[in-house]
């Protein structure tokens, strides 16, 4: 009698044969766990994680590349401002553009500086815009690059409105 109610499997509404459960885990004799879908998780997790790993690996150089471009170009552009706000002053810029007539634009663009310091700010800002640039395209970004290829076609119009 004892061996008949062994071999039958009896059910409840809250639980479910061996046979039937999901072959997520199974218990061995051992009562150790068998591989199954607790080790397929981790080793998905652990190739994305590799992935992950491999993928900054090769952006690295790329980053470091685009860094170092960021850091020359943003001496350069200082240097350009520099240069040319001192020559402009050297050259009275403000006081030739004056007399020209060009120096009331600037006003009445509602500048409060003068056409020697505008124009180096505005060529400095130009520079690092490109710099930006080449430095996101050396990284691989192309959103940023094309980001500010739209600004600098747009500007023109900017300008002359």
């Amino acid at each position: 009698m004892f061996q008949i109610l062994a071999q039958t499997p009896t059910t409840t509404d809250a639980t479910l044969p061996v046979e039937e459960s999901a072959p997520a885990v199974t218990e061995t004799t051992g009562g150790t766990l068998e591989p199954g879908f607790f080790m397929e998780i981790v080793n998905r997790v652990k190739d994305a994680l590799l992935k992950m790993g491999y993928d900054f690996a090769d952006f690295l150089p790329k980053l470091i590349i685009a860094l170092v471009l960021l850091i020359i170009g943003f001496i350069v552009a200082k240097i350009v401002r520099s240069v040319l706000t001192s020559a402009f002053k050297k050259i009275n810029l403000d006081d030739l553009l004056n007399k020209i007539g060009i120096g009331q634009i600037f006003s009445k663009m509602g500048l409060s500086s003068g056409p020697a310091e505008f124009i180096p700010k505005l060529l400095y800002f130009v520079i690092l815009l490109f710099v930006v640039k080449v430095a996101a395209e050396a990284a691989g970004i192309t959103d940023v690059s094309e980001l500010i290829v739209s600004i600098l076609a747009f500007s023109p119009r900017v300008l002359t409105a």
